[in-house]
C-alpha cells in the first residue's frame, strides 16, 4: 500500500472544512450576484433551418413538459468560466476573466465567444476532442498510436484552425491514399495495424454517422433496425483496403486501394454457411452504385470504392452524417446530446427533440458543414448560457433533460491537466527553465489525473456528485497538485503572497485563480481563520508554517468538486 501523503491529514482538513462552503456558496452566489442582462434574442425566426440561437431556444422552449420553466441567466462570473472550459479546455486567467465581468458592453458575450471560436486554443481543444473521437477506440493498437497520434492530431488542428469543413476532413480519411508517416490522414484507416473492413465499417459507423451496426455483424437481431446485409454492405466499400508495412520501416505501412476484390459474407441468419458477395450500401438502403466520379478527394485514386463512399457518406443527402457531427457538438457544450446515447441516432424519430435535431443537421449540411456556424450558435443560446441552478419548484433532474437549466459535468482529464496548470499560473515553461523538464512535469500530472479520471463509457452521463475510489485517493494524495499548490519557482502563490499584503486579499486572490469568483463572506472567513494559524490576526509572508497554510488552502481549492466541473 502506497504511503500517505505526509500533509495529507491536514490537507483533508482543510478540504472537509472549505469544500462544503464553496459548493454552497457557489449556488448562493448564483443568481444573486449577477449583472448579466437578459440574453438576447440571436437570430431571425423568418429564415427557416438556419443556425440560430433563436431557432434553438424556440424549439426546445415549445417542449418543455409541464411545469417546466428555464432557469435565470448566468452570471458574468459563471459563464466565463464555462465558455473558456468548453471552448479552449482550460480555465481563464483572472486577467482574462476580469476583463470580461467588468466589460460593461452590451455584446460583450457574443464577442467573447466570437474571440474563443477564433483562437488556436480552440482548435487545439477540438483537435484533443476529434481525435479522442476518432482513435480510442477498442482494438486499436496503442504502439501504433503513441507513434502516429501527434502528427493525426496537427493535422486535424490545422483543418480546424483554417475552417474547413468536417465532410471534407472525413472525405480525406476515408479515402486516404500513401504512407502513414506522410499523410497523417491514412491513420484513421490502419490504427487497428492490419484493419479488417468489417473493424473499419463498425467503428466509422459509430463516429461518423451515430449508429450502432456491430449487433448485426453475426446475425440479424430481432429487435434492431439495422440488419445483416445492412452491416456488410457498408463493409463491402472498405473491401479492397490495403495496409502494407514499408520495408525497413517499423510501423510504417503504405494505404493503397486494389484495383479489384469484392466482400464477401453468410447472410440470412445464424445458419447460414456459404458466403455470397455483398454489394457496397450505405445503411438503409441498396446503393451499389459506386462507381467513381470527378469530385474525388484529392490525392486518391479515381477509380477507389472508398472515394466513392466518401462522397456517398458525406453528402448531405445522407441524414445521418451530419446528424451524428450535430448531436455530438450539441452535447460537447450542453452536456448530452438531444438523442442518447450519442453513438445510436437509430430511434432519434422517439426523442424528445427529433424536429430540431433534423433541422440543425439540415442547417448544418446546407451551410457546408461549418462547425463554427454551429457552435456559434448553440453557444449563443438561452440553453447553453443559462444558470446551473433550476427554477423555483423544478426538480434538477427534470430541468437537466428539457434542457432548461445548465448541466453539471466533471472536467475531461485533459482539461482538468490544463486548468490546474493555468490556477498554479505554470501553463508555460517558468523563466530559465529549461522545457523538457517543463514538459515532464506535465506529462507526469496528465498520466496522474487520467488514472484518477476515467472517461465515462460511451453515451454515458457523467454525474458530478459520483467519486470514485482513484479520484478520491487523487483528491487527498495527488502528488501533482500537491506540488504545483506549493511551487516556489514560477508559482503562483508566490506572486499572490508578494503582491496581496492582507490575509483577506489574498484569500481572494487565490479565489479568482481556481473558481474565478469571488469567496462568499462564509468561505472568507474560514480560509482567514485556517491560515491564521490558531487565531493570529498578523501573519509574515515568509513565516514557512504560514505559507504552508496557504499552500493547503491553494490545495483544497483545486480538489473541490466545483473546481473539477464545468458549470
Amino acid at each position: 500500500m502506497s504511503r500517505p501523503h505526509p500533509r495529507s491529514a491536514r490537507r483533508a482538513a482543510a478540504l472537509i472544512a472549505l469544500s462544503g462552503l464553496v459548493v454552497a456558496s457557489a449556488l448562493a452566489l448564483e443568481g444573486t450576484t449577477s449583472t448579466a442582462p437578459a440574453i438576447a434574442d440571436q437570430g431571425n425566426d423568418d429564415e427557416p433551418l438556419t443556425l440560430s440561437a433563436a431557432s434553438i431556444d424556440a424549439a426546445l422552449e415549445a417542449a418543455f413538459p409541464v411545469g417546466i420553466r428555464a432557469s435565470k441567466p448566468a452570471s458574468d462570473a459563471e459563464l466565463v468560466r464555462r465558455i473558456y472550459l468548453d471552448v479552449t479546455g482550460s480555465i481563464p486567467s483572472p486577467e482574462q476573466a476580469a476583463a470580461f465581468i467588468w466589460d460593461d458592453a452590451p455584446d460583450k458575450r457574443d464577442a467573447l465567444i466570437e474571440t474563443l471560436l477564433a483562437s488556436p486554443e480552440h482548435a487545439a481543444h477540438q483537435a484533443d476532442r476529434i481525435t479522442a473521437l476518432l482513435l480510442d477506440v477498442e482494438g486499436t493498437d496503442e504502439a501504433l498510436l503513441r507513434f502516429y497520434r501527434p502528427p493525426f492530431r496537427a493535422w486535424i488542428r490545422e483543418h480546424l484552425a483554417a475552417d474547413r469543413p468536417w465532410d471534407e476532413l472525413v472525405a480525406a480519411m476515408l479515402a486516404a491514399e500513401g504512407r502513414s508517416d506522410r499523410n497523417p490522414a491514412t491513420v484513421y484507416l490502419f490504427r487497428r495495424g492490419q484493419p479488417t473492413p468489417e473493424d473499419v465499417a463498425g467503428s466509422a459507423a459509430r463516429q461518423l454517422l451515430g449508429l450502432q451496426l456491430e449487433c448485426a455483424r453475426c446475425h440479424d437481431h430481432p429487435f434492431d433496425r439495422w440488419s445483416q446485409r445492412e452491416f456488410h454492405g457498408l463493409a463491402a466499400w472498405f473491401a479492397r483496403l490495403r495496409a502494407r508495412p514499408v520495408p525497413g520501416r517499423q510501423g510504417v505501412f503504405t494505404i493503397s486501394e486494389a484495383p479489384v476484390g469484392d466482400h464477401r459474407a453468410s447472410v440470412g441468419g445464424m445458419g447460414a454457411t456459404s458466403k455470397s458477395v455483398i454489394a457496397p450500401a450505405l445503411p438503409g438502403g441498396a446503393d451499389a452504385d459506386w462507381r467513381p466520379g470527378a469530385d474525388a478527394p484529392e490525392g486518391t485514386v479515381k477509380n477507389s470504392r472508398r472515394a466513392a463512399l466518401a462522397r456517398k457518406l458525406t453528402s448531405p443527402d445522407n441524414p445521418w452524417f451530419a446528424r451524428a457531427a450535430v448531436n455530438r457538438v450539441w452535447a460537447w457544450y450542453l452536456g448530452r446530446g438531444l438523442v442518447e446515447p450519442i453513438d445510436d441516432l437509430s430511434a432519434a424519430e422517439d426523442g424528445p427533440h427529433p424536429q430540431l435535431l433534423a433541422d440543425l443537421a439540415t442547417a448544418f449540411a446546407e451551410g457546408g458543414f461549418q462547425f463554427r456556424a454551429l457552435e456559434r450558435a448553440i453557444l449563443r443560446s438561452n440553453a447553453y448560457q443559462r444558470s446551473m441552478r433550476p427554477a423555483r419548484g423544478v426538480e434538477p433532474g427534470e430541468a437537466r433533460a428539457a434542457f432548461a437549466s445548465a448541466i453539471i459535468r466533471p472536467l475531461r482529464a485533459a482539461d482538468a491537466v490544463a486548468s490546474i496548470l493555468r490556477a498554479a499560473g505554470r501553463e508555460v515553461p517558468a523563466e530559465g527553465e529549461p522545457e523538457f523538464l517543463w514538459r515532464s512535469m506535465r506529462d507526469r500530472l496528465v498520466a496522474e489525473v487520467r488514472r484518477a479520471l476515467p472517461p465515462p463509457r460511451t453515451g454515458e452521463l457523467p454525474d458530478p456528485d459520483r467519486v470514485t475510489t482513484a479520484e478520491g485517493l487523487f483528491i487527498l494524495n495527488g502528488q501533482g497538485p500537491a506540488a504545483l499548490a506549493s511551487a516556489r519557482k514560477g508559482g503562483a502563490l508566490d506572486a499572490i503572497l508578494a503582491a496581496q499584503r492582507t490575509d483577506p486579499d489574498r484569500v481572494r486572490a487565490l479565489y479568482a485563480r481556481t473558481l474565478i469568483r469571488p469567496p462568499s463572506e462564509a468561505e472568507l472567513r474560514a480560509s482567514v481563520r485556517h491560515v491564521r494559524a490558531g487565531g493570529r490576526q498578523n501573519t509574515d509572508a515568509t513565516d514557512a508554517e504560514v505559507r504552508r497554510r496557504y499552500e493547503d488552502l491553494f490545495w483544497a481549492l483545486l480538489a473541490t468538486t466545483e473546481f473539477l466541473t464545468n458549470h
